[in-house]
């Protein structure tokens, strides 16, 4: 019983030390022939090199997809910002303009003279007498 108990253990230990360490080879030697224990450690080291190896290849081509997008941004984001800046600036100067245009010198001038009043209508000036209730465009006044 107790040889029957110590070759089983040794059977499971046998097994276990395969299934973690890898196959069993029976060679030739000298002496005769011997069984031998191979070990998949370098196969398994070999492997982990290489998924690691992988890994890095793989986050090297993210990084440099990553930093061309960057770059292809960048290029498209200035012309943005300067056309953006342009049309604040455009935009700045045409508030600040008086948005009623004003009248030429010589027609206030005239129109002051004679009691006038000066008007724009249309983008085309105009002198109201009031007192005849009649309008001249500036243009023949300036003719005359």
């Amino acid at each position: 019983m107790r040889t029957l108990l110590t070759s089983l253990l040794l059977i499971v230990v046998v097994a276990v030390t395969l299934l973690t360490f890898g196959r069993v080879d029976v060679t030739p030697s000298p002496t005769g022939y011997g069984v031998s224990v191979q070990s998949d450690w370098a196969t398994v080291q070999r492997v982990r090199e290489e998924q690691r190896t992988a890994r890095a290849q793989i986050e090297a081509e993210a990084q440099m997809v990553m930093t061309q997008e960057r770059e292809a941004t960048a290029r498209l984001l200035w012309p943005v910002v300067a056309i953006c800046v342009a049309f604040a600036v455009v935009g700045v100067a045409w508030s600040k303009r008086s948005h009623r245009p004003l009248p030429p010198v010589n027609l206030l001038a005239y129109a002051e003279r004679n009691q006038l009043e000066v008007v724009l209508d249309d983008g085309e000036w105009w002198v109201v007498d009031d007192r005849k209730r009649e309008m001249t465009p500036a243009r023949l006044l300036e003719m005359q």
